[in-house]
């Protein structure tokens, strides 16, 4: 029997995938031209899930922005989290070990630091657990994937993460991970089925795939959406967004409608502003709710005016309660 290896009990919780990308050079995969390029991490696939241009300078360019107070918050909550999950598998009785090049043979119930590589693609998992055994291969078992995150929550960006991890084990075991793990700050474990997930991710990596052949080099084009205020590149891109006066400044702008403006030649904020025509209420539309109008919010931008669409109706009554609440946003208390 194989003597189970525990994780160093010095272990700071930083997974060393982490630890590569940030502090020191990582192995580059060969192009089809014989160059070496940055493998497809987790990082930048789910960074293509908020936000196509993020992914592009974090994996054709050396940028990487000003890291924002939140987000690490969140990676030393995650660092807390992979210490506890560290601890609770030590206590445990099956067999550990961390992961090696020879550790999918090895049949050994849990492999931690995982380090996936499988081509170009590149990926870490906090820990694989063996399900079974692989069809006509009575010598090696199957894995499934486990992340560690630092939320209350499960979010899409930590599923994609989660995904990407199963896709590219996948291609290391030879058998698709049908379901992986996410361990939560709580401590709890959630199954996430991978499966309706596998589809994004190839969409995804033939993306990033086609930026590497791309002789152009340039970075997809700014727009600004949610995901801006918590981004490291921020600053940057509301600065190109600005000098060019991109219909993405407005609030409420989603990518369909950009598009549609698009189709009509209007692709600045000014112009946007000339469609808006003011129109005589009837009785009967007194009683409606309005909509948010981007067009009247373009013409504030432009005249430096405020607008209202309707009279506010303030409701008054004898006791007024007023309440001022924080919290974490994940935790859906912001």
């Amino acid at each position: 029997m194989t003597a189970p290896f525990l994780p160093d009990q010095s272990f700071t919780g930083k997974p060393l995938g982490h630890t590569l990308g940030h502090h020191s050079q990582r192995l580059e995969a060969p192009s089809m031209d014989g160059t070496r390029r940055k493998p497809i991490s987790n990082e930048v696939v789910a960074a293509y899930s908020h936000c196509p241009r993020k992914a592009f300078l974090l994996h054709c360019t050396e940028e990487r922005g000003t890291p924002h107070e939140y987000l690490e918050m969140l990676e030393e909550c995650t660092n807390v989290s992979r210490s506890r999950y560290w601890a609770l598998l030590r206590e445990t009785s099956a067999p550990i070990r961390s992961y090696g090049d020879d550790a999918i043979s090895s049949r050994i119930n849990v492999l931690t630091e995982a380090n996936l590589r499988a081509g170009d693609l590149e990926a870490y998992c906090d820990a694989l657990t063996k399900v079974g055994t692989r069809r006509g291969r009575s010598n090696s078992a199957a894995y499934e994937p486990t992340i560690v995150v630092g939320t209350a929550g499960v979010q899409r960006e930590q599923i994609l993460r989660l995904s990407f991890a199963g896709y590219v084990l996948g291609q290391v075991q030879g058998t698709t991970a049908a379901v992986g793990n996410l361990v939560t700050a709580g401590g709890e474990h959630r199954r996430i089925n991978l499966q309706p997930e596998y589809k994004t991710i190839k969409s995804i990596v033939a993306h990033i795939r086609d930026w590497s052949t791309d002789s152009s080099g340039q970075p997809p084009p700014v727009v600004l959406n949610k995901h801006c205020p918590y981004c490291p590149f921020k600053i940057a891109c509301t600065r190109l967004a600005e000098a060019a006066d991109n219909l993405s400044l407005l609030d409420r702008m989603t990518s369909t409608a950009m598009q549609r403006y698009h189709s009509r030649g209007i692709f600045t904020v000014a112009q946007l502003s000339y469609l808006f025509k003011p129109r005589r209420r009837r009785r009967c539309d007194r009683q409606r709710s309005h909509h948010f109008n981007l067009e009247i919010q373009a013409l504030a931008i432009r005249s430096g005016k405020i607008y209202i669409q309707a009279p506010p109706e303030i409701q008054k009554s004898d006791i007024a309660l007023f309440l001022d609440i924080e919290g974490v946003p994940d935790r859906q208390l912001s």
